[in-house]
């Protein structure tokens, strides 16, 4: 089987009334619970990771994740926000589990499965790398926007490069 979605996330303005909320990108495991990372965003730097079966509950039509599932929050939960941010993202083990053994039986399936998460982890890779650089660029600005004001009230300034004020 091939990856049929090269996004490995899924983001959500929430609307405080919806619950359900689906992705379409394939997990593997039968505890799918360590692929997954459901995150709330508050603003660009403020998140909250939710907590399985507390927050929210997984599941999929007969249990099969091969073309995602549905991420429903609890209805009591706190994280129910209008204007809100719901992030879901395939969160894989970085781990590899497929033992080759010299002269053995090679399982075509099985190794198919390891370059379909190994291509999975490579995904997530890029696309959160590019996040992580955008957040951490707006963090740094935000943590610094206070302090660079000189004492004579005038605003230190920079040309958009983090690296140079």
């Amino acid at each position: 089987m091939t990856l049929a979605t090269t996004t490995p996330q899924i983001e959500y303005t929430m609307n405080g009334s919806t619950l359900a909320f689906d992705f379409a990108f394939k997990m593997w495991q039968a505890t799918v619970n360590d692929e997954i990372d459901v995150v709330f965003q508050e603003g660009e730097t403020d998140e909250a990771t939710l907590s399985i079966n507390t927050d929210y509950t997984l599941s999929a039509p007969n249990n099969n994740y091969d073309s995602g599932g549905t991420v429903t929050l609890s209805s009591d939960s706190s994280y129910i926000t209008s204007g809100k941010t719901l992030l879901i993202k395939s969160s894989l083990p970085r781990s590899q589990t497929y033992d080759l053994q010299h002269g053995g039986e090679l399982n075509t399936d099985s190794l198919e499965t390891i370059l379909d998460r190994m291509t999975r982890m490579i995904q997530e890779a890029e696309t959160y790398s590019s996040i992580s650089q955008t957040a951490l660029d707006n963090s740094i600005k935000a943590l610094f926007a206070d302090i660079l004001v000189d004492k004579d009230g005038s605003v230190l300034t920079h040309d958009g490069d983090v690296s140079t004020i």
